[in-house]
């Protein structure tokens, strides 16, 4: 799905619930085939991620978690599942950021050049410029990708200067 314009959150505010703990969206009045107390979002194989409908439009329930919580559109921006679980959306775990941040987050345990599982543990290395950095070693996966996000946004504000 491409950028659209979001409800307003006074709109999703009267249709859903949202508990910012457990993530879980559920709906407040029943519309639809959609039951009031249920959770709402279906998962989208195409699009990896779970969508739900509000007033005809088709939506991302993490685009619809952060208008909620956030009171803003992220517009253009992406909201990113800093854990990569798509249906993960627990406010702690998301993040509206530029695509090329989101597929850093995608990259970075996806590509084995930057976080690799080695005698028990996650190593972090960055490939900048050709050269192979290592960050460090990590008990998670997640741990690892999070250090190899924070060094490479740390070299390319350095090299900003």
């Amino acid at each position: 799905m491409h950028y659209k314009e979001l409800p307003s959150q006074e709109r999703l505010l009267t249709l859903f619930n949202y508990d910012p703990i457990t993530g879980i969206l559920t709906n407040k009045i029943s519309r639809g085939g959609a039951k009031a107390g249920k959770a709402c979002g279906s998962y989208s194989k195409k699009e990896k991620r779970l969508i739900t409908s509000v007033d005809g439009g088709k939506f991302y329930v993490a685009r619809l978690v952060w208008m909620l919580h956030y009171g803003e559109d992220p517009k253009e921006l992406v909201i990113d599942h800093i854990n990569r679980d798509a249906c993960d959306n627990r406010i702690v775990n998301l993040r509206a950021v530029t695509v090329t941040v989101n597929n850093y987050n995608k990259e970075a345990c996806d590509n084995p050049k930057l976080c690799v599982f080695h005698n028990g543990a996650y190593q972090a290395q960055v490939s900048i410029k050709g050269k192979v950095t290592y960050v460090g070693r990590f008990p998670t996966q997640s741990e690892a990708t999070a250090a190899s996000l924070a060094h490479m946004a740390m070299h390319k504000a350095f090299h900003k200067k």
